[in-house]
């Protein structure tokens, strides 16, 4: 007679190291799609249902791991990569900036010396199929556009398997380069007509049923200011200045189709919950929907936070770690007059506070609005 519970089947209790073994593969996998590689057995996986697999403290040890790593990578930053020679017809040149997913280079068209900056995937990216689609939904977005204060979209294509978007060199870089060097703050009026310029971009923008999601210093760029004055003086630039541009829709999205078309650019391509943007310009409700809707309003906001950077001459989110900024967002601070930078218009610093309201009710109306109040007060 054979003790009770013998039997001929296998165990199937997982004994403690088999199961320590299940939660650390779980574990890799999960590294594998927030590292965005999402290869072998983590591919087409759901990372929340894979977080809700492992015990809590692994969960925490894991993301902290990668907070560090993403603290030292940005404190090192990558070397630059090596470009195709060509792509099309245009001669690729020096890399002039990079993303999460995608690379920036300088290029030339060869038949009119144009000089143009073109967009690729990064390698890694090419493989993820909704990497992909992100990166064409940005082209099409950018088609719909046509405004004096948005980079204009040239052409877009695919090469050897390569997807490529082709846009305007802005010659004087970033606005956040720009500030790099010249921490300001700048003068009221100056501020307030960057930031006017830029609100009537949004307007456009939103007129088309596009939101941008991810207006930052880093995604505005300079252009010579000639034959119009300057936004932003500086003796060195042609025409002692520039003019201001919004670009990078890389995180835009289409709120509202207008034909069966449209539908694809409907789609975030993103799992419920998934935070878009960058921490330090974000918006509340863009971490927390209970606040309100991601709508016009969440690009109002971000303006109002450049708007902040410009007057003040410092980020007033700058240096947080990803949870303060979070814990943040949800629970922000009333901006008062005790923040308001001195020798500043009272109707400019109003317009600030409103912007920066924890209620997208609360903010402006409409960009268009911003706008309009914003050339009032930058008007000599």
């Amino acid at each position: 007679m054979r003790p009770s519970g013998d039997t001929d089947l296998p165990d199937e209790t997982p004994s403690p190291n088999r199961e320590r073994e299940r939660e650390l593969s779980i574990l890799a996998a999960l590294d594998d799609i927030l590292a965005g590689r999402e290869t072998g057995a983590s591919v087409g996986a759901d990372a929340d249902m894979l977080a809700a697999r492992v015990a809590p403290n692994d969960l925490r040890l894991l993301l902290a791991i990668r907070a560090l790593a993403a603290e030292h990578r940005a404190a090192a930053p990558e070397p630059a990569s090596t470009p195709p020679a060509r792509i099309g017809r245009f001669t690729v040149g020096a890399e002039i900036g990079r993303g999460g997913f995608a690379v920036v280079y300088a290029a030339t068209d060869p038949t009119t010396g144009r000089r143009v900056a073109i967009k690729l995937l990064r390698p890694e990216s090419l493989l993820s199929a909704a990497k992909r689609r992100r990166f064409e939904r940005e082209a099409g977005l950018c088609a719909r556009l046509e405004h004096p204060a948005i980079v204009p979209l040239i052409e877009v294509g695919i090469e050897r398997d390569q997807p490529f978007i082709i846009s305007e060199l802005c010659e004087g870089g970033s606005l956040a380069g720009w500030l790099e060097r010249h921490p300001g703050p700048l003068p009221g009026g100056m501020a307030a007509g960057i930031v006017a310029r830029l609100a009537g971009a949004v307007d456009h923008a939103h007129r088309r049923s596009i939101l941008h999601r991810d207006i930052t210093p880093a995604n505005v760029f300079l252009v010579p200011a000639t034959p119009h004055p300057p936004l932003l003086v500086e003796g060195d630039a042609a025409g002692g200045g520039w003019g201001v541009k919004l670009g990078d829709f890389g995180l835009g999205k289409l709120v509202q189709a207008e034909a069966a078309a449209d539908q694809e650019l409907l789609s975030d391509f993103t799992r419920p919950g998934t935070l878009l943007g960058s921490p330090e310009w974000m918006a509340p409700e863009q971490v927390d929907s209970a606040i309100g809707p991601v709508g016009p309003a969440t690009d109002i906001h971000a303006l109002g936070l450049v708007l902040d950077r410009l007057l003040t001459g410092r980020s007033r989110h700058a240096g947080e770690r990803p949870s303060e900024a979070f814990r943040r967002l949800r629970n922000p601070l009333p901006v008062t007059t005790v923040d308001d930078p001195p020798g500043i218009a009272a109707d400019l610093l109003a317009i600030r506070r409103q912007c920066l309201a924890r209620r997208p009710e609360d903010r402006p109306a409409s960009a268009a609005a911003l706008a309009a109040r914003l050339d009032a007060v930058a008007a000599p």
